[in-house]
């Protein structure tokens, strides 16, 4: 099986600092990402189980299928910074 997809993505930076004197400053951030199109792979393993081909037996029935399933994942992050100069 063969896919092919663009997949893009965007990301958001924001930054907020606040210089208390000459050798203190801080600083506040926040960052978000979003990707589209993210093949997992444990969501594509196949969870259930023909039983008719257990302990020898001859498999009747369907032997399992692949389907792609995609999702979409945010990521984001804080942080917080102090800077110190001596």
């Amino acid at each position: 099986m063969t896919r092919n997809r663009i997949n893009w993505i965007p990301e958001f930076n924001g930054k907020l600092s606040y210089i208390f004197s000459e050798s203190v400053e801080l600083s506040l951030g926040y960052r978000v990402m979003y990707w589209n199109n993210i093949v997992v792979s444990g969501d594509q393993i196949e969870t259930t189980v023909n039983g008719t081909g257990l302990f020898g037996g001859v498999l009747v029935g369907p032997k399992g299928s692949f389907n792609v399933t995609d999702i979409s994942y945010y990521v984001q992050t804080i942080s917080f910074n102090v800077k110190v100069n001596f």
